[in-house]
C-alpha cells in the first residue's frame, strides 16, 4: 500500500483520512509546500535520524514507522510474521480471561529469576 513518511508537517489531514490514504509526519501544518525544484529519487536521506536508502522497506502503522533496510527485509518479514502469530495468542488468551505472562513461559521464568512471585488470587495474600 502506498502512503506517505515525511520528516515534516502535512496538511489537510481530514482529506487524506477520508481519501484513506495513510500519513505519519512530524506534524500538521496549515501552511502549504513551497515546491521551486524536482528534488531527487533513490537518494540516501535521514527521515526523524533514521537513514533510508532507495529498496529500504517501511512498515508503518498506528504504532509509529520502521525503516528495514533492504538486505535484511526477508530475514525481518520472517521474525515479523513469528512475532505476529505469538502476540496473536496471547490477545487469544487475554480475551478468554487470562494474564499475557501465562502466554509466555519465558516472562514467567525471568520473573522467577528476579525473586517475583506470581499471585493467581488475592485469597489470603497480606493486605
Amino acid at each position: 500500500m502506498a502512503g506517505l513518511v515525511i520528516d515534516a508537517g502535512c496538511r489537510d489531514v481530514r482529506q487524506l483520512r477520508e481519501m484513506r490514504f495513510p500519513a505519519w509526519c512530524t506534524a500538521i501544518s496549515a501552511q502549504g509546500t513551497v515546491k521551486n525544484s524536482l528534488g531527487s529519487v533513490n537518494t540516501p536521506v535521514v527521515c526523524a535520524g533514521a537513514l533510508v536508502r532507495g529498496g529500504d522497506v517501511i512498515v508503518a502503522d498506528d504504532d509509529g514507522v520502521v525503516v528495514v533496510p533492504h538486505e535484511r527485509a526477508a530475514e525481518v518479514a520472517a521474525a515479523a510474521d513469528r512475532r505476529s502469530q505469538f502476540e496473536e495468542k496471547v490477545r487469544r488468551g487475554i480475551a478468554s480471561g487470562g494474564p499475557s505472562t501465562t502466554m509466555n513461559d519465558d516472562v514467567r521464568q525471568r520473573m522467577a529469576e528476579l525473586g517475583m512471585t506470581w499471585v493467581d488470587t488475592l485469597d489470603g495474600a497480606a493486605g
